[in-house]
């Protein structure tokens, strides 16, 4: 599965973990991009996809001070027009390089994961519960409409959470936040992410 943002309406995909690392892993990871003084690795670069290109960042951070616990995130985005002339993104350290030292981690890990499609009024997108919903059946009341509703699925100790919201414009905002567990691989977040699409297939349609 190829990474496609723009043509999921998806602004934003972020999956994270935390977890010891073994010292190896560790050093290996400062290798590639040495600690900055709040002790963070950062990682990022640029890829390309079939809608336009993406930006990828992921942050290696240590957690309080727990030798070897750290909290590690990869987040993705649709690449947007430079503005202005900074340094060459393929000049920073790169998430496949990361992902690549990650992967000789034995065992699954556990992942949380946020992601967020947007669908204008013009989209052939219909929810699974028309929004707005009008409350007339409640006179008096002191609000007229719900813009927004929050699904709740549990799987044992996991939930999964779906939060459908309207904006004023009409844009139709989908989110879904929901674990996904697996052992660290290159094609990790194409794989997290065609689980996320899945779960919000099920409450958005799109023809």
């Amino acid at each position: 599965m190829v990474i496609d943002l723009k043509g999921n309406s998806i602004s934003n995909f972020v999956f994270s973990t935390t977890l010891v690392l073994p010292d190896d892993v560790i050093r290996r990871i400062r290798e590639l991009s040495p600690a900055d003084k709040d002790g963070d690795s950062v990682f990022q670069e640029e890829q390309e996809a079939p809608n336009g290109k993406l930006m990828v960042f992921a942050l290696v951070s240590p957690v309080g001070k727990s030798d070897g616990k750290f909290s590690i995130q990869l987040s993705y985005h649709p690449r947007r027009r430079a503005r202005s002339t900074k340094k060459s993104t393929k000049t920073m350290p790169s998430v496949s390089n990361l992902l690549g030292v990650l992967s000789a981690l034995q065992g699954e890990t556990k992942f949380e994961c946020r992601l967020i499609s947007e669908f204008k009024r013009t989209s052939k997108a219909t929810p699974i519960l028309k929004l707005p919903l009008k409350l007339t059946d409640f006179p008096g009341s002191v609000f007229g409409e719900i813009h927004g509703i929050h699904f709740v699925s549990r799987n044992g100790t996991d939930l999964t959470h779906i939060i459908l919201d309207t904006s004023p414009d009409g844009t139709l905002v989908a989110s879904i936040i929901c674990n996904y567990s697996k052992q660290f691989h290159q094609s990790i977040a194409e794989e997290i992410l065609g689980r996320a699409i899945e779960l919000s297939n099920l409450y958005v349609a799109k023809e």
